[in-house]
């Protein structure tokens, strides 16, 4: 079943075409690969995913529903996740205090007042919840430790916890092996497995690493100037002329 549909979708910045009839969709559970150089417009998709950017033209639905002047907390209400290239989080806090956090704002019964008052203690089923996609995500043993003595591996984990917590049904990732070492980029490809195997999480991501890509996504989407230059599997796509001469400047010997 197709979760969602993005139908030539278009963004002028100006005199500036960010984005030309761009389409693309993503089924349930599946994984697609958003890739292409610097400046593709990839960025300017996903905020037009997000419903900070309003195409100039053409149609975004999700699970059937046009998204057109949904704001991006409801899109987020809908369904949709979404982790940052930088990472955002707060010193001071624990990874489990980040997912408990994330917990209490899914649920909106949580109580302000409370919490200002040092009062409002976590459940034990939030603490539950929080500790569950720790541990789904392989950093249980660091659940009390704050963010700030954490790698940078574990804390873009922390985030992607964070993320899940509010069970998305399409989860949109930006760049997150950014800084990343090769083994903190396997970690991450094996977490993004788990996610999908045992949440049934859609994803769409947008990636420099192509060998990352190659583990995550079973179909990849290529821009190059705002447009689309290829799209299916990802050896296919990563064969084509056109998405070796974006990359690499150069045609193939």
């Amino acid at each position: 079943m197709t979760m969602l549909e993005v139908r030539t979708v278009a963004v002028r910045f100006g005199g500036i075409n960010a984005l030309s009839d761009v389409s693309l969709d993503v089924a349930a559970g599946e994984s697609v690969g958003l890739v292409g150089p610097n400046g593709a417009g990839k960025t300017t998709l996903f905020n037009c995913l997000l419903g900070s950017i309003k195409p100039s033209r053409g149609k975004i639905t999700f699970e059937g529903r046009d998204l057109a002047g949904v704001p991006t907390f409801r899109r987020a209400r809908l369904g949709l996740g979404r982790t940052f290239q930088r990472v955002e989080l707060f010193a001071g806090m624990s990874a489990r205090e980040h997912l408990l956090v994330a917990e209490r704002s899914r649920r909106g019964d949580g109580s302000l007042l409370k919490d200002m008052l040092n009062r409002g203690k976590p459940r034990p089923d939030e603490i539950a919840v929080a500790d569950e996609t720790l541990a789904l995500l392989g950093i249980g043993e660091y659940a009390e430790q704050p963010v700030e003595s954490l790698t940078l591996g574990q804390s873009r984990l922390v985030e992607l916890g964070r993320a899940l917590v509010y069970m998305p049904k399409l989860l949109l990732l930006d760049e997150p092996s950014s800084g990343l070492d090769v083994v903190e980029t396997l970690a991450l490809a094996k977490v993004l497995a788990s996610v999908r195997s045992e949440r049934g999480t859609a994803i769409l991501l947008v990636e420099h690493d192509l060998d990352l890509v190659r583990r995550a996504v079973d179909r990849l989407h290529v821009l190059d100037f705002g447009r689309t230059i290829a799209a299916g599997t990802c050896d296919a796509v990563l064969r084509e002329q056109a998405v070796i001469t974006a990359y690499l400047g150069v045609a193939a010997s």
